[in-house]
């Protein structure tokens, strides 16, 4: 950076907000280019064309749209020639495309976001952010906003001027849609600036920082709000005008093709966003004619067929037109919208129900809208008398049920009937039970008493159950939300449990009796048919059994739903009510729940046995192979579950450990028989991962064979887990991959939504620019990325032949592994790296680009953090979209893995890199002292700028740290990172009173041009001295608090330390290394180096900081050792030996006998687990196949362990030299 000829500083590039960056970094890039002066615009297709793919590839999308429109202004004229003209459409079409795609680059600001529960399974209810909202958010979305209507408005124009040329109704299109998002636009940018103005006056700010829309250019927005949607009209209108034979348009356009179904959809919104819903609903009823059955049967006007393929290559624009079922749900959807809900529930039941009865969709709206009136009407229990009220309940309640039985009256006359029932109408039966339970009472028209209500939705579930569970697999799902309803309302109306008695309600005992009668039932390894005297084929015996199977599995499923539920809902000693299970101690009532509930459950080994003998259910491979999923897989899924659950209360810990293992090595076998069973797979992972066996979770992943949107919503599976198994070479692959996806997704978006446009489908066009701004472009799991590439990048090593040199004994001598390759460590490498981390900051898909999130500008009044400020944690959500597919987990009911939402850590690590990015550039300034005497310094200098620059990232990065600790959001297993982080802040600020001689930005003035008064190396030094003791006083907690995980020694403990050793070393300990690394570099330069630990206070306090940091490594490493011996059986006595004795003997590379030992002591505790469960115990225990896969289980899980040392260990080894070499005597 010294050689630009600038006043501009790499630390100015880091402080400004990314839009001021941006003007920055083109600036500087127009400066040193060697084309100056003023040059032609460049108007020849050609020459565009060849431009536009340079600057494609390195997305300048903005100015590939200023060179065509620059391109179309020079080909104007007011009489162009044939050729001038389709020269001129072709730039125009172009710079409308581009236009398009600048707004793809824009993130997505949404004013609702949707947020997770407790336990992380499901959507809780649309929460709104608080209305304080932060500055930098609001100032970032008011230029966005403004940024995306300057590009619609752009788009506008050249469609506008397109349209005049080409008389095409394609391109009126276009118009009408730029017309219409640009209206959008302004409007959101007016609420927005109406928050902004209300924040000012309610936070008594005078518009210091936030950017409040001024009167002038509030006006004019508010004119072209008024004047755009009747543009957009007036161009739709003359479109769905032509296409009847009138020749309007061009011969080549196909004119006798009516008006496509993108086409209607835009004139219904232009009319409906200026309030003209009737008409609107006059062109749906009487315009749109549709050949299934539309509006008329007029053989006139009927619309004209596709003939063959000229029709498709002459005509500009969709030939995709309005079918009857789009016209009818847009009729529904606008009776709504008109507060007409009778009408719209008219068109449900009459029409859209009698076209697809078996659309859930269509149930739920006809439910709302029947009791929509009744809510508006006497919802407040205003003037509606009760009795008119319930009678007005009643009404509504037997209309859909006469729906329900017209639908299936209609069923049972098909000729011939279908095999399976309509799941729709028969569900919406309990969909209505439950309605009257949630919303009666708070209509004033239900039972004064819960119970009568709670009893008919337990008798629908049953009889949907008994239904459907033999017929359909997805019986249960559909259930599922109905027995957590039941459990909480039967909780509340008996007072069943909720006296902390743990008693069990009536319905809840009645849906048990059933279940347990049902599986009695239904035994699917019964291969005799009572009742049948004809001898039946084998194919129809099969799907008799499957039938019994699905029942069997359903009624279990069910069990173990309510069972989840009650636990839940009951456990005094649980802190997470979203997951009750993970408890080592159980409250009484918990405990009185699970003796209940055993008499309704099958046994592991009577689940297994069914599994083995549902093996032959699936489909015959001579037939075209196995299917995805085999019959029986969902029973092992459910043992494994029951296992886990009941070996944390009721077995020791060597029984705990022999039932996980059990628990996987089913996995395993199942895994055998059925490989393409994702299910499977995943639960395998959560199993192994518990262990911390993580290379085999790895292993499985890749097979599970995820790819492209999959990397952004089902990476979440393994990402964390890899962090905690040391495995950060496989962790930054994986996090690589989903910026890749992202950065592919990029250019394909911009690619398939101009193609989209070219081909008249703006709907379509218009969804991928929605989606790529506010799901991809904010992506959630692209920030986690990116923070565990920065983080994980100097640990990038992981064993290799590359060496130093030979020592004494001519052994090859291993590199130093830490940022060996990438990564900011302490070495000479560090400047380059920083210098590139601060250039590549710029780049949305790099890693870097995490410390755009963190903005610390240089007016030290004006905060413009995007996070720092904020006054509540939630509100970070409406600038991320969590995209994981948590579905997948849907098999987990009995136990469920937690998947913590990462956005704080994601948050915290652009603060940790923000500053030791700055911390690098710093030093790199930092002047030695000459005579005695420091380096002087003046403000507003490079040295002045990053050291205060550094300084408020400190200050920021406290901030945010504080108001975690102040809301509770820390980590979820208690790592000492408070403690580590005041190290982080305390040392950093070491290295600004080294080089500059100020600790706070408040010390001085920003307008002085002469150093702090006083400025010496003695009061430096004194700066430096108690910053250097809170240092070690900070780390000592730090160690004193992990070593609180060292003194329990059970094997969940010890898998649990060791996660805790590979998160911290690289979370922290590698930040903590490389500043103290960096500090003891400038104390160098300043005379305070390590040999004068015992002349110099300043160099005798940074060795205790770095004796401090050493213990806390030492104890990680030591840790690290016990990895092996944690795996051995708890009782020395049954091995012949002690565990230190064991070790002495086995070299910790050859891990086969220790496996052979764990492998025996599992063998024997399931022995005695599995008691006289014959099928269990024959699987596993006497089989050849089954000691087989029992050993690979266990080998497994000590080779990942192994694994984690050998990737963790040299790291520490290293750290642990270098830090003593600072106790130098």
């Amino acid at each position: 950076d010294g050689d630009l000829e600038t006043d501009l500083d790499l630390v100015d590039v880091l402080d400004l907000t990314r839009q001021k960056r941006r003007e920055v970094l083109g600036l500087m890039a127009e400066d040193s280019s060697p084309f100056k002066g003023d040059a032609e615009e460049v108007a020849e297709e050609t020459t565009l064309a060849t431009i536009a793919v340079t600057l494609r590839s390195l997305r300048l999308h903005q100015t590939l749209a200023q060179m065509y429109t620059l391109a179309a202004e020079r080909l104007s004229s007011p009489n162009p020639s044939q050729y001038l003209k389709e020269e001129l459409c072709t730039v125009l079409i172009q710079g409308y495309l581009s236009h398009l795609r600048v707004v793809l680059n824009y993130g997505g600001y949404r004013e609702q976001t949707t947020l997770l529960d407790n336990n992380n399974k499901k959507p809780s209810a649309t929460q709104t952010p608080p209305p304080s909202i932060t500055q930098q958010v609001t100032n970032e979305r008011i230029q966005t906003l403004q940024q995306v209507s300057e590009s619609y408005e752009r788009a506008q124009s050249a469609a506008m001027s397109l349209a005049k040329y080409s008389g095409s109704k394609l391109h009126r299109s276009w118009c009408a849609h730029a017309a219409l998002m640009h209206l959008e636009t302004c409007r959101e940018l007016i609420r927005c600036g109406d928050d902004a103005a209300a924040a000012v006056v309610a936070g008594g700010d005078e518009g210091g920082g936030r950017q409040v829309l001024t009167e002038e250019r509030k006006k004019k927005i508010e004119l072209k709000v008024s004047f755009l949607p009747r543009l957009a009209e007036s161009l739709m209108s003359k479109v769905v005008s032509i296409g009847d034979g009138d020749g309007d348009g061009d011969g080549d356009e196909g004119g006798d093709h009516p008006p496509s179904a993108d086409d209607w959809n835009l004139y219904l919104k232009a009319l409906k966003v200026q309030g003209k819903n009737e008409e609107a609903m006059n062109v749906l009823t009487n315009t749109i004619y549709c050949e299934d059955g539309g509006a008329t049967t007029d053989t006139t006007k009927q619309r004209r067929k596709i003939n063959d393929q000229n029709d498709v290559r002459n005509h500009l624009g969709s030939l995709i037109q309005f079918t009857e079922r789009e016209r009818l749900e847009q009729i529904a959807e606008l009776y709504t919208e008109m507060d007409q809900m009778e009408e719209a529930a008219d068109v449900y039941s009459n029409k859209l129900l009698v076209r697809i009865p078996d659309q859930w969709s269509y149930w739920i709206k006809l439910l709302e809208n029947r009791f929509a009136s009744l809510s508006v009407d006497g919802g407040d229990g205003g003037d509606v008398d009760d009795d008119v009220r319930k009678q007005q309940y009643d009404t509504a309640l037997e209309s859909c049920q006469n729906t329900v039985r017209k639908i299936l009256l209609d069923q049972e006359s098909q000729i011939p009937p279908p095999n399976v029932p309509l799941r729709g109408p028969h569900l919406f039966r309990v969909e209505m039970a439950a309605f009257g339970l949630r919303k009666g009472r708070l209509l004033g028209c239900g039972d004064d008493d819960d119970s009568k209500a709670v009893a008919v939705l337990c008798d629908a579930i049953l009889e949907y159950a008994t239904m459907f569970a033999p017929l359909v697999s997805c019986c249960f799902q559909d259930l599922r939300p109905y027995l957590q309803l039941l459990v909480e309302r039967s909780c509340y109306s008996n007072n069943g449990g909720s006296d902390g008695s743990g008693q069990i309600s009536k319905e809840v005992t009645d849906i048990f009796e059933w279940a347990r009668y049902f599986r009695l039932d239904n035994n699917p390894s019964d291969t005799t048919r009572e009742g049948v005297e004809v001898v039946e084929n084998e194919k129809d015996i099969k799907r008799w059994r499957r039938q019994r199977l699905r029942a069997y599995i359903a009624s279990v499923k069910i069990i173990f739903e309510i069972w989840f539920q009650l636990t839940t809902r009951y456990d005094d000693y649980d802190d997470d009510k979203g997951n009750g299970n993970d408890d080592d101690k159980p409250s009484s009532c918990k405990t009185s729940i699970d003796a209940q509930v055993q008499e309704y459950i099958p046994s592991a080994g009577e689940m297994v046995q069914h599994w083995e003998n549902a093996l032959n259910l699936g489909s015959n491979p001579k037939d075209g192979g196995q299917k995805e999923f085999l019959p029986g897989d969902d029973l092992i899924l459910l043992t494994t579950q029951l296992l886990i659950y009941s070996c944390r209360h009721n077995q020791n810990e060597s029984e705990q450990r022999a039932t996980y293992v059990l628990a996987v090595t089913l996995h395993e076998h199942a895994m055998m028989q059925s490989p393409f069973n994702p299910y499977l797979k995943i639960a395998a992972i959560n199993v192994y991962c518990r262990y911390n066996a993580i290379g085999r979770a790895w292993e499985i992943f890749g097979k599970i064979d995820i790819r492209q949107i999959q990397l952004d919503s089902c990476s979440y599976l393994i990402l964390p887990h890899l962090l905690d198994g040391g495995l950060y070479k496989e962790a930054i692959k994986q996090a690589g991959n989903i910026i890749s996806l992202h950065s592919t997704t990029n250019e394909d978006v911009g690619k398939f939504m101009g193609k989209s446009f070219e081909n008249g489908n703006l709907d379509k066009g218009q969804e991928m620019i929605t989606w790529k701004r506010y799901e991809m472009g904010q992506s959630l799991q692209l920030l986690q990325a990116k923070g565990l590439i920065m983080d994980l990048a100097p640990l990038l090593y992981h064993g290799g032949s590359d060496s130093n040199g030979d020592d004494n004994n001519n052994n090859p001598i291993p590199p130093s592994p830490l940022g060996i390759l990438h990564g900011l460590c302490g070495g000479d490498e560090d400047l380059p790296r920083a210098t590139k981390i601060v250039y590549d900051s710029d780049n949305f898909y790099a890693a870097p680009s995490l410390l755009n999130l963190i903005s610390s500008p240089n007016n030290t009044n004006q905060t413009t953090s995007t996070i720092t400020t904020t006054d509540n944690d939630q509100s970070h959500a409406a600038q991320f979209s969590d995209n994981r597919d948590l579905t997948i987990n849907q098999f987990e009911i009995l136990v469920r893995t937690k998947h913590p939402i990462p956005r704080a850590r994601s948050i915290s690590r652009a603060h940790m890199h923000g500053i030791l990015t700055r911390v690098i550039l710093l030093t790199h300034m930092s002047k030695a002292p000459k005579r005695g005497k420091v380096a002087k310094h003046r403000s507003g200098d490079r040295l002045d700028k990053r050291c205060r620059s550094l300084l408020r990232a400190i200050q920021h990065g406290d901030d945010y740290i504080a108001k975690q600790e102040e809301e509770g959001c820390v980590d979820d297993d208690g790592r000492p990172n408070a403690h580590l982080w005041k190290a982080i802040f305390s040392l950093s600020r070491v290295i600004c009173a080294v080089t500059a001689g100020i600790i706070s930005e408040n010390e001085g003035t920003t307008t002085t041009t002469t150093p702090p008064p006083n400025d010496s190396l003695a009061t430096r030094e004194a700066l430096c001295i108690p910053l250097l003791k809170s240092t070690t006083t900070y780390l000592t907690s730090a160690r004193e608090q992990f070593e609180l995980l060292s003194d329990n020694h059970n094997n969940n403990a010890t898998t649990n330390q060791c996660r805790e050793v590979s998160r911290l070393l690289a979370e922290y300990v590698v930040t903590l290394f490389t500043i103290l690394k960096t500090t003891g570099n400038v104390f160098s330069t300043f005379g305070w180096g390590k040999r004068k630990r015992n002349t110099k206070v300043g160099a005798g306090a940074l060795a205790d900081v770095a004796g401090a940091l050493c213990a806390l490594v030492n104890d990680m490493q030591n840790r690290m050792q016990a990895v092996l011996p944690s795996l051995m059986p708890l009782d020395a006595t049954t091995t012949g030996g002690s565990s230190s004795t064991l070790e002495e003997h086995q070299p910790y590379n050859k891990g086969e006998e220790l496996a052979k030992v764990v492998t025996s002591e599992i063998e024997s505790t399931v022995e005695n687990l599995v008691g006289s469960s014959l099928p269990m115990k024959s699987l596993y225990l006497n089989t050849e196949k089954g000691r087989e896969t029992l050993g690979r289980v266990v080998n497994n899980m000590v080779k990942g362990q192994r694994c984690m040392k050998e990737r963790v260990e040299p790291f520490l080894l290293q750290m642990t030299q270098e830090l003593k070499a600072f106790d130098v005597d």
